[in-house]
């Protein structure tokens, strides 16, 4: 018999030890996220765990959105690509769990993100590409496309440099806050960031390419394990012809050669978007991402992801691109919690 119970600080390190161990699981899954979610968006979150015989065989961490006007919603995560179920015992029932979860939430429904390696292709489009890192960059820059090296020799004779780290979160911010704004996307706030490298601390760094002494690309990079991740990218439009992104990338692979991680993760795009081209050139492979949405009122629903694709999203999407900076930066925030 399998007991449900609920993780909060005081059993924190068990939740934490089973991620840890858990081959599937990723920085998402992390404990953290509950407090970075919680005291930058004021989102109640829910960490749920099945004990058997005193031991973690699974875990399930989801976050309660309340739309306005509506009933909540559940997503198992917002903001980040999988921290869906992980799960250890061969026989567990699923659907078990989901229907504890649910009753103690009482939620409309619930999205779980999660990363698929036995199948080919995602239902969504969604794909979260991944690169292996060979032990030395100067594998890595001899494997990459002629056209790539080019590119970022062009952004090395600009005279554009590379700095690392997390003192450079207010450039990072200006030029991702930016980048959002000319999307047409509602920009996280910056007190989201402070939280992440409050909670996540030495696992979190932040990569800036600077032309002269201003910031012109900004990457965001989280460590887990073995694996390095680039979950926030963005550049300045204005300096493209550079090549920044180019150098940024290629700065980022190789601090993770150079130090020892196995894997890069390039972070989610839909199959059919610019970035999932740009990061198949430096030779990452596609990895579905299958977003399971389990409806409890019997009517039927979309994934958040499929849902920013649709009509509606494109028409807010122009009409926020008009908006002044300046107030998105102050708007923006207020409505990316409700953006899972």
């Amino acid at each position: 018999m399998l007991n449900f119970i609920e993780i909060n600080d005081e059993n924190s390190r068990l939740w934490n030890s089973f991620i840890f161990s858990h081959t599937d699981a990723s920085y998402s899954h992390l404990y953290e996220w509950k407090k970075i979610l919680e005291e930058s968006y004021s989102l109640k979150t829910k960490y749920f765990g099945a004990l058997n015989n005193n031991d973690l065989t699974a875990v399930l961490p989801v976050t309660v959105i309340k739309l306005p006007f509506n009933k909540s919603i559940g997503c198992s995560l917002p903001f980040l690509g999988c921290a869906g179920l992980l799960k250890n015992e061969k026989f567990f029932t699923i659907n078990d769990f989901f229907l504890n979860v649910t009753k103690i939430l009482d939620v409309k429904s619930l999205e779980v993100r999660r990363i698929d390696r036995k199948v080919k292709e995602s239902k969504a489009g969604i794909y979260t590409l991944k690169l292996l890192l060979p032990g030395n960059s100067s594998v890595l820059w001899e494997n990459l496309d002629p056209k790539v090296r080019n590119q970022i020799r062009k952004a090395q004779k600009s005279g554009l440099t590379a700095e690392w780290g997390i003192d450079q979160l207010d450039q990072f911010y200006r030029v991702y806050a930016r980048n959002m704004h000319d999307l047409g996307t509602p920009v996280h706030s910056k007190k989201f960031f402070i939280k992440i490298i409050l909670y996540l601390k030495e696992n979190v760094d932040i990569l800036c390419i600077r032309k002269d002494s201003k910031v012109i690309a900004s990457m965001f990079l989280i460590k887990f394990r073995d694996c390095l991740s680039d979950p926030w990218a963005s550049s300045d439009k204005e300096y493209l012809s550079y090549c920044p992104n180019m150098l940024m990338y290629w700065e980022a692979l190789k601090y993770g050669c150079e130090n020892r991680f196995i894997e890069f993760d390039f972070g989610r795009s839909h199959i059919d978007a610019g970035t999932y081209k740009f990061k198949t050139q430096w030779g990452a492979q596609p990895i579905p991402l299958i977003y399971d949405l389990y409806s409890f009122d019997n009517r039927e629903r979309e994934s958040a992801i499929t849902s920013y694709r649709g009509k509606k999203a494109a028409l807010f999407s122009h009409i926020w691109k008009h908006i002044p900076f300046k107030i998105t930066l102050w708007l923006g925030p207020k409505l990316r919690k409700y953006i899972p």
